[in-house]
């Protein structure tokens, strides 16, 4: 029990963002939507959490070809929201099903199922309640039940069926039926008018459109803008080539943030809690956000001394050059894979480190450090690495993925082979003593790790290192 609730404890920040999204039914949030490109991108975003507990998830695609119309940000909450129910209950090294299945009349069935514990009886009598969520309710076991609780509230206010299965021991299945919204597509209700209107007022640049915009399909964009016409239309522009996320405020943004972990922020000037150079210098502090790459859209004429962009990459100003705007977040984009592929490359060749900015160097070095003090510490793991540097698990996975390209338990790994090298360079150690000083718990496992981050075998001894 306890186990289990220390695990809930780092669902937390995520199921506290899903809580506070509210559904609000506008024909203009539909989206088409292909399932079969989709649920692999969500099953990647989602993977810190079935991975706390060393679970794996299967994807069974019983929907074939054809797009389907729904909201997709609820969509994603919904798969969300019951990934999180199910691994809340399953056992560790268990595994999640999810069935993708098209009904007689074209609607989605989601089905997650687990081979965990099953519902608790007190979490079945909360379930069967018809009483809608609060979001003010407290619960005593923290597992999986307010995860599936959310679920169930968002599917019933969209207008879907949510049913459940369950048996001690044996496992669990949630099953959503959302309802296909093609009739409701491409409708266009006074918000998008608006837009359109803005648009018309609005004097546009257009230059030519960068061949590397198509490196921005897998990119996550924020856009924060308290203009709300404006914001639309950026997001109908750049929609069109990466996973867009929008708030209207510096506060919304950092939440939002926090669970996204996006790889850009774009912001403009006319946010209505705060200066969008107060709102750099709170994303700057945050030790799990400070690595995101921040773009600024500035008035034409506006004045903004030098010091006030420190902490920006990109600023662009008005009017509104789209193809531009494109063609700098390609370049933000490469510029953050190519880093990635320089800080491994860097390692293999022994030669400095070059980091993108002074907070990622501090960060890394930290990181190093921790990992080395506890090198022969076999039950030193990721959950304890992400405390000690004060960042949540998901933190540390997302922000290692965007900076260096490794999970947690990767880096960690890699930084003990690197640690090798340097017995190599310093002592007289042979290939044995190296292995275990440097945290392998055997030299075969020291080997194998050598293969994959080297390309290559080892030999009777390490001089390649």
């Amino acid at each position: 029990t306890e186990d289990l609730q220390r695990f809930a404890a780092r669902f937390d920040e995520l199921f506290n963002q899903i809580l506070n999204f509210n559904y609000e039914e506008s024909v203009y949030e539909i989206s088409r939507i292909d399932l079969n490109s989709h649920f692999p991108k969500l099953v990647r975003e989602i993977e810190p959490v079935y991975k706390l507990k060393d679970l794996s998830m299967v994807i069974n695609d019983q929907w074939s070809d054809g797009e389907f119309y729904y909201n997709m940000e609820m969509l994603d909450k919904i798969f969300f929201s019951l990934v999180s129910g199910s691994a809340g209950y399953s056992f560790k090294n268990g595994k999640i099903i999810v069935n993708l299945i098209r009904t007689n009349v074209g609607d989605l069935k989601l089905q997650i199922t687990d081979n965990g514990r099953g519902i608790p009886l007190h979490d079945l009598k909360v379930l069967e309640k018809k009483k809608p969520l609060d979001n003010r309710t407290r619960f005593r076991d923290k597992s999986g039940l307010r995860y599936i609780l959310k679920a169930k509230d968002l599917i019933q206010k969209s207008g879907g069926n949510f049913s459940y299965e369950t048996e001690k021991n044996e496992g669990s299945t949630f099953t959503a039926v959302l309802k296909n919204r093609q009739q409701d597509y491409r409708k266009v209700p006074e918000r998008a008018a608006a837009i359109l209107k803005a648009e018309k007022k609005s004097p546009v640049v257009q230059t030519e459109l960068s061949s590397e915009v198509s490196n921005l399909s897998e990119s996550k964009i924020l856009i924060i803008d308290g203009d709300q016409a404006n914001r639309e239309r950026l997001v109908t522009i750049i929609g069109k080539y990466c996973q867009i996320y929008q708030v209207a405020s510096a506060e919304e943004g950092m939440e939002k943030a926090e669970m996204i972990f996006p790889d850009i922020i774009i912001c403009t000037t006319t946010l209505p809690d705060l200066s969008v150079f107060q709102f750099s210098k709170m994303l700057k502090r945050d030790t799990g956000l400070n690595h995101t790459s921040l773009m600024l859209i500035a008035e034409e004429d506006q004045v903004i001394a030098e010091d006030q962009l420190v902490g920006f990459d990109e600023v662009i100003r008005k009017p509104l050059d789209l193809n531009l705007i494109l063609s700098k977040l390609s370049k933000i984009i490469k510029w953050q894979e190519d880093s990635r592929k320089a800080f491994k490359q860097a390692h293999l060749e022994n030669q400095p480190v070059s980091y993108r900015n002074e907070a990622d160097r501090k960060f890394i070095e930290k990181l190093n450090e921790l990992i080395i003090e506890q090198i022969n510490n076999e039950s030193f793991s990721v959950h304890e690495l992400s405390a000690a540097m004060n960042v949540t698990s998901n933190s540390l996975f997302l922000k290692l993925k965007n900076l260096v390209g490794l999970s947690p338990q990767d880096y960690m790994e890699f930084t003990r082979l690197n640690y090798a090298r340097e017995l190599t360079q310093t002592t007289n150690f042979n290939t044995m003593e190296v292995a275990y000083r440097s945290g392998f718990s055997s030299p075969s496992l020291f080997y194998s790790s050598f293969k994959k981050f080297y390309g290559f075998e080892m030999t009777d001894s390490i001089d390649k290192l």
